[in-house]
């Protein structure tokens, strides 16, 4: 079984405008005690074109809050795969 990469995602994150966010086979896991030292990147901010392919996405708080503040955003395209 393959590794994958792992992403913490703070609650506070923004997006830039005319941002492209595309998550293909990325699983958005609600952070709790996860230990940060296993973090591959940690992000507050989503800007430029974002490709994220099969990343385990920890974020502080629930995973379809994630997704409605990505969806929120005056994004040019949010894909998710």
């Amino acid at each position: 079984m393959k590794n994958r990469p792992k992403m913490f995602v703070s609650s506070n994150f923004t997006v830039a405008s005319d941002t492209t966010v595309e998550l293909v086979d990325c699983k958005v896991i609600e952070y709790v005690g996860w230990n940060m030292d296993s973090a591959n990147a940690f992000t507050s901010e989503f800007k430029g074109d974002v490709l994220l392919e099969q990343w385990d996405i920890y974020f502080d708080g629930h995973p379809a809050v994630f997704i409605d503040r990505l969806e929120s955003y005056e994004t040019k395209e949010l894909l998710i795969i």
